[in-house]
């Protein structure tokens, strides 16, 4: 009974009907095996070891696939994405998990487009040309990589649920710092 008080609640088996009556742990491990899979298949299909679903995604040297054709150079962001997410439902294991890992991964996707099209035009694909566009028409080149770096580190924090430590600037600020005679 309390189970599905909790489901209620918004837990990701409410979500996930086929899994509504497994363990909300279960659901995640599973979760993450689903992710990991996904990952090594999508470094698969850009080798051409993924058979013809492979190539359909990722495409041939002379026909790029739907993945690549939307993605550019920014879909071996995919896997990356697939083993954050992996990594964060295994994390997630031992609390609740409530989905704002999987927007992270998200908007990590999305910055790491648009930052890649910024860099090159064209190399971010479908979709970080439509990131990268309107941000540089409203705010100019250098504001836009400045943003757009700042969504990628706050999707880092939020993926695992980490809090933004500055020690390492504070180490290399003693570097540069006189040392006393």
């Amino acid at each position: 009974r309390k189970k599905k008080e909790k489901d209620s609640e918004g837990g990701i088996t409410a979500k996930l009907s086929p899994f509504k009556n497994l363990k909300e742990e279960t659901t995640q491990g599973v979760l993450a095996v689903v992710f990991f899979v996904l990952g090594v298949f999508f470094i698969l299909a850009s080798i051409g070891k993924a058979g013809v679903v492979g190539d359909k995604l990722y495409g041939l040297p002379e026909a790029p696939g739907l993945l690549r054709l939307l993605f550019g150079y920014g879909y071996f962001l995919l896997p990356i994405v697939c083993f954050m997410l992996c990594v964060a439902y295994f994390q997630s294991l031992k609390r609740d998990f409530a989905g704002s890992q999987t927007v992270g991964s998200i908007l990590f996707l999305f910055s790491a487009l648009g930052l890649l099209n910024l860099l090159a035009h064209g190399t971010g694909g479908i979709v970080g040309n439509l990131i990268s566009s309107p941000l540089v028409s409203l705010v100019d080149v250098y504001a836009s990589g400045f943003i757009l770096v700042a969504l990628l580190v706050i999707s880092f924090l939020v993926v695992f649920d980490t809090a933004l430590k500055l020690d390492f600037l504070f180490a290399i600020r003693r570097l540069f710092q006189k040392k006393p005679k």
